[in-house]
């Protein structure tokens, strides 16, 4: 009995160990660095908690709400600082992804229903677009409030005017499924990146592809331009973060230290912040099987680096799952951070020059 127990965990064991080879181990960590110039963060406390995963988080333009949303479909919003729950809005079916009008005045969310849907915030009315019938994952409002964009499972992007009135316009050129999108600071291009490793450029007026641009070796998971010069910044499957110039010229890379889901740089543009999955190889076998980690990896799924040198310049790790979506206030004074385990972070943000 002693031995065919012990014949059956060495089986386990192997397999396990097959299964590391192939997925590969954890990606090497960068170092902390406390020179130069810097923020430092202190933990101020769990926004909000829902008993299902987080999928994005959104400061509004002027810095007094933020709005998170989740695979349940519940919005919330949140006046800031005081941390006061507002208003809670339901997308059926579930939501993926948020984004404020430029005026602060609504909100939009997309869903796994292919749905995106507006909500006006003083009183909660809303409006629907059905704009795919696959999931959509990521969600985008033209700088001037004229457009919104959406992509998702079917890999084109759709663009139609925010009103409601006129055409939906298709940008097609992804082979595989759309993750994130994001407008350049004039509004007259859109950035792409998706499980097809490539990042794309695409003039909004005409929805000719401008440029295709190569060099992560995984799916490009996030999108962020910086609102200052247009700079890109993309974060990938492959544990890394590249920067761009606005017209696709490669700048810089640097290792993440983890397989990064979400980018977003500060209004300032100095410093850019990354979420992530903190644990590969074998952890993340065991917690698509069982639902949690056999051990918690890093323990660190949230970072923020200063974009001149790429520099990481903090780590935070009081969340205990993968963080999905990260959001800075248009102020720099806050960090919030979206995590599977349906929690909200909020970290407090001060600059240091030394």
């Amino acid at each position: 009995m002693k031995r065919r127990l012990g014949y059956a965990l060495f089986a386990i064991l192997a397999l396990l160990g097959l299964v590391a080879f192939l997925i590969g181990g954890e990606p090497a960590q960068p170092p902390l660095v406390k020179t130069g110039p810097r923020l430092t963060a202190h933990f101020a406390g769990i926004v909000t908690s829902f008993p299902a995963p987080m999928r994005d988080v959104a400061f509004s333009p002027d810095g007094t709400v933020l709005a998170t949303t989740g695979v349940d479909g519940k919005i919330r919003l949140v006046a800031m600082p005081a941390r006061r729950p507002l208003r809670d809005f339901d997308h059926p079916g579930g939501a993926t992804a948020l984004v404020f009008s430029p005026d602060g005045r609504l909100v939009a969310t997309a869903g796994y229903d292919g749905m995106v849907r507006l909500w006006r915030i003083s009183d909660g009315a809303s409006r629907v677009f059905r704009v795919s019938g696959q999931p959509l994952w990521t969600i985008a409002w033209s700088p001037d409030g004229t457009i919104l964009a959406a992509a998702g499972e079917d890999t084109r992007i759709h663009l139609w005017p925010a009103t409601g009135h006129g055409p939906t316009r298709i940008l097609a050129g992804h082979l595989r499924n759309v993750w994130h999108i994001a407008f350049s600071p004039d509004g007259r291009t859109l950035a792409s990146g998706g499980f097809d490793r490539d990042l794309r450029l695409w003039e909004v007026a005409s929805g000719r592809p401008i440029r295709t641009m190569h060099g992560h070796e995984q799916g490009i998971v996030g999108v962020a331009i910086r609102s200052t010069d247009g700079m890109i910044a993309t974060g990938a499957d492959d544990a890394t973060i590249r920067l761009w110039r606005g017209d696709g010229t490669p700048v810089r890379t640097f290792a993440a230290g983890q397989y990064v889901d979400a980018v977003t740089f500060s209004a300032d543009g100095k410093w850019l912040a990354s979420g992530g999955r903190e644990s590969h190889g074998i952890n993340a076998v065991v917690k698509q099987v069982f639902g949690h980690r056999l051990a918690s990896g890093y323990g660190v799924s949230s970072r923020l680096w200063r974009v001149s040198d790429g520099a990481m310049i903090a780590a935070f790790d009081r969340q205990s799952d993968d963080v999905v979506a990260v959001a800075i206030s248009p102020d720099s004074r806050w960090l919030a951070a979206g995590n599977d385990d349906g929690t909200v972070a909020l970290w407090a943000l001060q600059s240091f020059a030394p």
